[in-house]
């Protein structure tokens, strides 16, 4: 059997592993730092028990499990309160935000941003 290890499943492990990073290599390609940054965005969504996020050029789609300790009132709550997002939440647990014309960073920020606001 093999044992699962996950170096980084925190963010203040994250935040180590970047630190380390940088110091024996210098400062770090933007590659690596997306690749942290996914990292995080895969560590949240796994806490919040989203079993799949994609961006489609229009919406951030999020299909949450079952068992997800994220209270569906809390998404319609977010989705009243007049943010520039719109809000779908369907009863197969999916979750559409409208948010057309992202392109590069600019998705992972609003991709984290989303999920920080879903996780209060």
């Amino acid at each position: 059997m093999y044992k699962k290890i996950s170096l980084a499943s925190t963010g203040e492990d994250l935040a180590e592993l970047k630190a380390e990073l940088t110091d024996c290599y210098g400062p770090m390609p933007g590659p690596a730092g997306t690749l942290l940054e996914m990292i995080g965005l895969r560590n949240s969504l796994r806490r919040m028990r989203v079993r799949k996020m994609e961006y489609d050029g229009r919406n951030m789609v999020l299909l949450f499990s079952e068992d997800s300790p994220v209270d569906p009132r809390r998404i319609l709550d977010l989705g009243r309160k007049g943010r520039e997002e719109t809000f779908r939440f369907t009863p197969d647990m999916r979750l559409f935000v409208a948010m057309p014309g992202l392109e590069g960073r600019e998705i992972i920020g609003r991709a984290e941003a989303l999920l920080e606001r879903l996780s209060r």
